[in-house]
């Protein structure tokens, strides 16, 4: 599963440097970039070629040729996880890396950040939980090597018994990033606030918050983004003054590093907790927001226009350093080397 193209950006930053690494992917409605992908087909003609001869050829072609496995998101290559033991059974050697929904804890998040009963973690707590609970028992027994892209995954590795020890940061190619200068403050500052889910990214309240400020004045125009290409929301971004990303789950995400990479000052709730986890927590140019200071913040911003563009060398300094692909490859690289390749 290609989820927020970090299967296809590692194996880029493999390949850049000589090794022999290709992402083979479930379909994918965003169209990210991928060496191969198994389409959905719809036809039944295309469904019996497809889904019956083509498809697995391939994968018997994949198992047989490599001798690695990097899995996202608890996939493999069959629908049930079946294969899992045949790759010990062969010699392979088999990763699992983590990288939302597919290790996150509802019960841990509910309790740590009080979330309401509305909340869709809290309607599917116990279904959940449950189901990442049973397959995760299950990986242990047959995965070398457990990566998790956010610090935060392991807390919520632990509520399963798992102790993931390795962090690989999330991965941007920022070839196809380029950093851009703060556009001039004339007579309003641009702020926009992207979400792939309100209730997730407490959509809600950020909104009421700019809308509190906006009535006292102050010159914002404020957007919220949503339902659109990555192309269109990088042109927004663009556009922007000040990027929010999300004020209730307690790390940064893929749109918040674009952002950054791009040269937006950009807020988002930084759990320090998790701070523990990391080495590069002092360099974090995130402006860290809660729902206590959140208009403090948003005003302190306003108020010293001059400070944004320090912010804005900051962050693109920052991801050069810790998600570049050529960064996060090679340190991925030293973990295959050390673990699984001696």
């Amino acid at each position: 599963m290609n989820y927020g193209s970090q299967a296809s950006l590692l194996a880029k930053g493999l390949r850049n440097i000589n090794i022999n690494a290709k992402t083979y992917t479930i379909g994918d409605q965003y169209q990210r970039d991928t060496d191969f992908e198994f389409k959905k087909r719809n036809s039944l003609p295309s469904k019996l070629v497809y889904y019956y001869f083509i498809y697995p050829v391939v994968k018997l072609y994949v198992f047989i040729y490599f001798q690695t496995f990097h899995f996202y998101f608890g996939r493999t290559l069959t629908q049930k996880k079946w294969d899992l033991p045949l790759y010990r059974f062969f010699g392979k050697k088999v990763i699992m890396h983590y990288l939302g929904d597919d290790i996150r804890n509802y019960k841990l998040l509910i309790s740590r950040y009080k979330l309401p009963k509305d909340h869709l973690y809290v309607k599917n707590e116990k279904s959940h939980d449950g189901i990442v609970s049973k397959r995760i028992k299950r990986e242990i027994k047959y995965v070398d090597l457990f990566i998790a892209s956010l610090p935060t995954h392991v807390d919520f590795a632990k509520e399963y018994g798992l102790n993931v020890k390795n962090i690989i940061p999330l991965s941007l190619n920022l070839e196809s990033l380029t950093f851009q200068k703060q556009p001039k403050i004339i007579e309003e500052i641009r702020i926009i606030h992207g979400t792939t889910n309100r209730k997730w990214k407490g959509t809600s309240f950020i909104q009421e918050s700019m809308e509190s400020l906006i009535k006292k004045g102050y010159p914002i125009n404020f957007k919220i983004v949503e339902d659109i290409t990555h192309a269109k929301l990088i042109e927004e971004i663009e556009n922007c003054h000040i990027y929010i990303d999300q004020i209730s789950f307690g790390w940064y995400g893929a749109a918040a590093l674009e952002s950054m990479a791009i040269g937006r000052p950009t807020l988002a709730f930084i759990d320090e907790s998790y701070f523990r986890y990391i080495d590069y927590d002092k360099k974090i140019p995130i402006i860290n927001i809660n729902k206590q200071n959140f208009k403090d913040v948003l005003e302190d911003l306003i108020n010293k226009p001059e400070d944004l563009d320090f912010i804005s060398l900051q962050s693109r300094k920052f991801v050069e350093e810790h998600h570049d692909i050529n960064v996060t490859s090679r340190n991925l690289l030293k973990l295959y080397q050390n673990q699984l390749w001696k």
